[in-house]
């Protein structure tokens, strides 16, 4: 189940969701900002760090309140959580940690164990 999981997060981080009038750069950090919004929510043994995920996301003027961001997000975290449903919260969220942990594959440290 976490390979399929770990699947779904890398389609996912490599854009498999369009939106309109934005870079590649900026889709690549909003699925990482739902990725870690629903890691934050779900993944109660772990302490999430938003700032660094959202300062990337203001310096590249991703406003995540408004459209078509808005949209594009909640696309991403609809898909994240559904994978975590399809492979069991505890699994999923270390699947999650792999990817965003210390020493993370995705974006290392924003995810410790609490």
């Amino acid at each position: 189940m976490p390979r399929q999981l770990l699947a779904a997060l890398a389609l996912t981080a490599m854009g498999s969701t369009s939106a309109l009038a934005q870079t590649q750069e900026q889709k690549n950090v909003m699925q990482h900002v739902a990725v870690l919004y629903i890691a934050d929510k779900w993944c109660s043994e772990y302490s999430v760090d938003l700032r660094n995920i959202n300062r990337a996301a203001s310096s590249l003027n991703i406003k995540p309140d408004r459209a078509p961001f808005t949209s594009f997000i909640k696309a991403e975290m609809g898909k994240t959580e559904e994978a975590l449903s399809d492979a069991g919260t505890k699994e999923g969220c270390n699947v999650i940690f792999g990817l965003y942990g210390p020493k993370g594959s995705a974006v290392s440290g924003q995810m410790m164990r609490k």
